[in-house]
């Protein structure tokens, strides 16, 4: 009898094994939650938008809000990637900055405030985060930091990766007429809702 003919054949048990793969990592990936979400919502996921944003979050105040209210309405609530300063690197800058652990307590808290389940909150080191690593599609930024966002995309095309779109939110502006900025909030000319503070 020919031992190449038959159920029992190499070919046919490799076949066989090569189907039975196939079938459990299908199964696994078509089983994920974010895939499964976005199947329910009629969205494939490879067109869901991935958004990026930073700071160092300390005082989390309107300015702050405004830039992850965008963020959050780009990334159609999912694939939101937001990069918070390390203790390290914001201290470069600031001689008192909240701990890293307690920032990120805050920021959690509002992202649930607004019903964001799935950001995922990076430590970062220094200006570029993920930037020069991974592919968004979306970059948020204020306008005092869009200078950095066209450092990132100068940087980016000369490693060969596609600049990012850069959204740029505007200032949330104070009673006064001015700037909502960690800088005043700290010197106490406002407190984080915009509102002048008497000296």
């Amino acid at each position: 009898m020919n031992s190449n003919i038959g159920s029992n054949s190499p070919n046919e048990q490799s076949r066989r094994v090569q189907q039975n793969y196939s079938s459990k990592t299908k199964e696994r990936t078509d089983n994920r939650p974010d895939k499964q979400r976005h199947l329910k919502a009629g969205i494939p996921l490879r067109t869901m938008p991935k958004v990026a944003v930073g700071g160092t979050f300390d005082p989390l105040h309107e300015g702050h809000k405004r830039l992850l209210e965008k963020a959050i309405e780009l990334a159609k609530g999912d694939r939101l990637e937001i990069g918070v300063t390390s203790d390290k690197m914001a201290r470069r800058r600031l001689r008192f900055v909240l701990p890293y652990r307690l920032r990120v307590e805050n920021l959690k808290r509002y992202l649930s405030k607004m019903g964001v389940k799935n950001a995922r909150i990076e430590k970062i080191e220094d200006a570029f985060g993920k930037t020069l690593e991974e592919d968004f599609d979306y970059l948020v930024v204020s306008p005092e930091t869009e200078v950095t966002a066209r450092r990132i995309n100068e940087e980016r095309e000369k490693r060969g990766m596609k600049a990012i779109e850069v959204v740029v939110v505007d200032w949330v502006i104070a009673e006064d007429g001015k700037p909502i900025s960690s800088t005043r909030i700290r010197t106490g000319e406002i407190d984080r809702y915009g509102k002048v503070l008497e000296r």
